[in-house]
């Protein structure tokens, strides 16, 4: 009887698909918390270090952070107060996108100082045979080389047909310092 249990059992614990995809430099990356506490530059918009792999890791700081400037050529970051980040998409000296997050909306300021931005969570299934929600965050923080970092972290869970799945990704992403952010002005 046991064996037909397990017998019966075996196709509902294959149909359970989940994968995993964790970049271990993303756990180990170096925070620099007196850079970060008072946070105020520019940085280039695209990486030059990104976690590779079963998923990759946004190329851009306006693609992790679902910005729509992502041919901006650089991104300045303001810590405004301990409860407000300004995030400002430039190209040619001009803004092209900007966007403050705020504690307690899409923002969470951690005892070390890192910042933690939400994502929207999205749900959908785009003409396919499933359904599926994920969202996540991207965690900001200067390295102990003075280049951004960020660390994105997304969950997914859905059906495919009649399996579920489950996805879990966390990865990073370097950006290079291009110089301290200029006092800020507000357009």
């Amino acid at each position: 009887m046991n064996f037909l249990r397990t017998l019966a059992a075996l196709p509902l614990l294959l149909a359970l698909s989940a994968c995993v995809s964790i970049d271990s430099r993303a756990l180990r990356e170096e925070l620099d918390v007196a850079a970060t506490k008072d946070l105020r530059a520019a940085f280039w918009n695209v990486s030059f270090y990104r976690s590779q792999g079963e998923f990759l890791a946004s190329d851009s700081v306006a693609e992790a952070l679902n910005a729509p400037a992502r041919s901006a050529d650089q991104v300045y970051i303001w810590l405004l107060t301990d409860k407000a980040v300004l995030v400002r998409f430039v190209t040619e000296g001009k803004t092209v996108h900007e966007r403050v997050y705020r504690e307690d909306v899409d923002l969470k300021t951690l005892p070390d100082q890192r910042l933690v931005l939400s994502k929207k969570t999205e749900c959908g299934g785009h003409d396919s045979p499933g359904f599926a929600c994920g969202g996540g965050t991207a965690t900001l923080f200067v390295n102990s080389n003075g280049a951004l970092a960020i660390v994105e972290s997304s969950a997914a869970a859905g059906m495919l047909g009649l399996i579920p799945v489950a996805i879990y990704a966390k990865h990073l992403a370097l950006f290079g310092r291009v110089q301290d952010a200029p006092p800020l002005k507000i357009d």
